[in-house]
């Protein structure tokens, strides 16, 4: 996917007023022309996987909370190249919510075969250690810089968590649905 960012200038001129009048008084109507000029900026592409795919778990004690950050974590890394310098970029997860926890994204846990008590949480990878989530539908991850070479990178943590943290999971399937979507700042 390609965006592109353009720069829009406007300039402005009116003819001469002269005479002086009460405020109660119209001056008459002036012609104003508005020109501008749109200039063509470096389109930025985007590249990130189509999508994210887990390993068997040992069963389903082996999810846990969300509030314990990822565990089983996949990476879902987007690169921003070709951009004009100076920008700042972001990452939205936008998805079906949850119905008990809406920052995490639905695994549709009502079909058949399905895992029960389960859902998709998304974790900014800021550093080793480091891993805020990322709410659904309403968060972002922290803007990033695009640098001389007209790059970014945002890394993000998907993972498989409890829906509500006091029950346990059931075995099943799990799927989702979602989209990235890049913010330009």
């Amino acid at each position: 996917m390609k965006k592109t960012i353009l720069f829009l200038t406007i300039a402005a001129g009116t003819s001469g007023l002269s005479g002086l009048s009460s405020a109660n008084e119209t001056l008459g109507t002036y012609n104003t022309k508005v020109t501008g000029t749109v200039l063509s900026s470096k389109a930025c592409t985007i590249t990130a996987p189509n999508n994210l795919t887990f390993d068997n778990f040992e069963g389903p004690d082996d999810i846990h909370s969300v509030t314990q950050g990822p565990r089983h974590a996949q990476l879902y890394t987007i690169i921003i190249s070709g951009c004009k310098k100076g920008l700042h970029v972001s990452a939205k997860v936008v998805g079906e919510a949850d119905t008990n926890n809406t920052s995490l994204l639905s695994t549709h846990s009502d079909a058949a075969g399905a895992a029960k008590n389960v859902a998709i949480a998304f974790y900014e990878q800021v550093a080793t250690d480091l891993h805020p989530l990322v709410p659904l539908n309403s968060g972002h991850t922290t803007s990033r810089y695009i640098n001389e070479l007209g790059e970014a990178q945002i890394a993000i943590q998907a993972d498989v968590v409890l829906s509500e943290d006091q029950k346990p999971a059931s075995a099943g399937t799990i799927s989702a649905n979602a989209n990235v979507q890049i913010n330009f700042l």
